[in-house]
């Protein structure tokens, strides 16, 4: 059976888990206070449901496992600026819009 361990386990990773079944893949929503021994990544894929954590010994584990498959994504799409400028340079046209009010 293959593996998923997801950063988080909101709504989004016990959804994903309950799709995974299934299809044969065991899916792991991990808290972000979880033991890293106790978490099954050496032979799981990762990835995140969340785009912001706070540095604990899970994420720094987590962060640096080659098999952290969208890693190098996260820095980019955790601040909004950095984000729109990435998909500006992919291609996409888009615009800023001030909140209302504000």
């Amino acid at each position: 059976m293959k593996q998923v361990c997801i950063l988080g386990n909101g709504q989004l990773g016990r959804m994903l888990r309950q799709a995974g079944e299934p299809l044969g893949i065991a899916v792991w929503p991990v808290g972000l206070e979880a033991d890293p021994e106790a978490v099954p990544f050496q032979q799981s894929v990762i990835t995140a449901e969340i785009e912001r954590w706070p540095e604990t010994a899970l994420t720094r584990e987590l962060a640096r496992h080659p098999a952290f498959v969208n890693r190098d994504v996260f820095p980019i799409i955790a601040d909004r600026l950095t984000q729109k400028a990435a998909v500006r340079q992919a291609g996409p046209r888009h615009r800023a819009v001030a909140a209302a009010g504000g």
